[in-house]
Formats: C-alpha cells, structure tokens, sequence
C-alpha cells in the first residue's frame, strides 16, 4: 500500500479535511486570511512569511511541510472541485526503482493534475512571493477552460 508522510491516500484525505483547524494552531499559518485563506493576499502572506522563516526548504520541520501541503492542497481541491492522488516517482522526476510518491490534485473536468508536493520547494526556487497565489491562479485558468 502506497503511503506519502506515512499516511495512505485515505488517511491524508481525512487529514486534510480538518486542515483548517490544524493551521489555526500553527505559527507558520498566523498570516492567512482568517475569512478566505485561499485567496491571493493570504497565499502571499503565507508564502512570505516561510521565505522569510526559513532560509531553505530543507530547514523547515517535516510537519511544516505536510501542513503546508495539506493547506495548499486541499484549498486547490475544494476550489477547483479536484481529489487528492498520490503521483507515480515519474512524475517527480524519480527514476530508476524509487517508490515514493508525491501528492497532487487531479481534476476530472480539466485532466490536469497540481503537484502539490512541488509547491514548497518551487516557492524557494523563484522567491517572489507569490508562487502559490499564481499556482492558483494557473488552476483557475484551467479549471475554466475545462468546464
């Protein structure tokens, strides 16, 4: 059975469904918009504060990361009507035997899928500020010509 963070599909799934709650609890969420969390001055702000937090993604705590994924997920998911995958190590751009997976949003409607797991890591590769906001902003593009 194929597991990401330690969780199966389900278990992620289930997790993520009570993102919101555990974001309130955590420090790196403290700048999100309490009344739309997904929109783009929120991302912004979260995205922000983590490159100014942390001066490479490999410094951010693991369980950092899992909730920024869970966060940025699931708000991708419950926007643009997607379901959470597990993505095959191709995809990733792993090859050879490696069995690990990463996560992503699939949309029915448009075939597209989000790598999820990507977003942290690309956020530090092009330091702007607003990669998340404009990840968002690709789906909903997509999302659009999908429907």
């Amino acid at each position: 059975m194929s597991r990401v963070h330690g969780y199966t599909i389900d278990e992620w799934r289930d997790r993520c469904a009570t993102i919101l709650d555990e974001a309130a609890q955590l420090e790196p969420f403290a700048p999100r918009k309490v009344d739309d969390p997904w929109n783009a001055d929120s991302l912004d702000s979260l995205e922000q504060h983590m490159l100014n937090t942390w001066a490479t993604p490999e410094e951010i705590p693991d369980s950092v990361v899992q909730a920024y994924e869970a966060f940025l997920g699931e708000g991708l998911r419950r926007t643009f009507d997607g379901k959470w995958v597990f993505l095959p190590p191709e995809m990733l751009g792993v090859t050879g035997d490696a069995a690990s997976t990463g996560l992503g949003i699939e949309y029915a409607a448009s075939g597209a899928t989000d790598v999820v797991s990507s977003m942290v890591p690309l956020a530090y590769q092009t330091r702007a500020g607003t990669w998340w906001s404009s990840a968002f902003a690709a789906s909903q593009e997509l999302a659009r010509v999908g429907s």
